[in-house]
């Protein structure tokens, strides 16, 4: 059964949405008996929009064969008015991510319409 790490600092207490939606993936993730606490004893890496992303690139670089899957929150440009976090976090998916989740429809054509590949 391939395992499944979470590289992304999460918070026990209430910390946004995206630190609350990596709770609960990780939790049910333990619940399946999927997790993995070590990033070495992961076959896949989940990360998390632009955070860590200097923690995300040294696994990529460190565990090339590992899968890194890209979960995908707001869209910067529509929430904050923010192109470069989104330009950032479109890289970060072009180069490190062999799959994305999008947490809706709408952001994912949202972030296609400014740049991520179809």
């Amino acid at each position: 059964m391939k395992k499944i790490h979470i590289l992304y600092d999460i918070k026990d207490s209430t910390w946004g949405g995206g630190n609350q939606a990596m709770k609960t993936i990780r939790h049910q993730f333990q619940m399946n008996g999927v997790y993995a606490e070590k990033i070495e004893e992961a076959d896949v890496i989940l990360f998390s929009s632009h955070h860590q992303m200097e923690d995300v690139i040294k696994a990529k670089i460190k565990y090339p064969d590992k899968h890194f899957v890209h979960r995908l929150g707001s869209v910067f440009t529509y929430a904050r008015g923010d192109k470069f976090l989104d330009r950032l976090v479109i890289e970060m998916n072009k180069t490190v991510a062999d799959g994305t989740i999008f947490q809706s429809r709408w952001q994912e054509e949202k972030i296609h319409e400014i740049g991520l590949p179809a």
